[in-house]
């Protein structure tokens, strides 16, 4: 988990499946950090987000977990989060 948490940072977060373009990953902006704590076993951050979906929508949503990785994020059930990679392999 990066040492530095703060407001305004990026995050990717699972969403709804089909809501951003057929994908359940969207990009989120950390508007709000409450604590450091431990949920199954792994530290977490736990924040609000501003889920940027591909469109007009915008959702918040409060106190979510965000994990090191996707791999951990998505084996913990809930609204979770993950640092992104620093490098992306899916561009064009």
């Amino acid at each position: 988990m990066p040492a530095l948490c703060c407001l305004g940072r990026f995050v990717h977060a699972l969403g709804r499946l089909g809501v951003h373009n057929g994908g359940d990953v969207v990009p989120a902006i950390i508007t709000r950090v409450w604590d450091q704590t431990t949920v199954a076993g792994y530290d977490v951050w736990v924040v609000n987000l501003l889920m940027l979906h591909d469109g007009p929508q915008v959702v918040w949503r409060p106190s979510v977990y965000v994990f090191a990785d996707e791999a951990t994020a998505r084996r913990v059930p809930g609204w979770n989060a993950w640092w992104p990679p620093e490098t992306c392999g899916n561009h064009l």
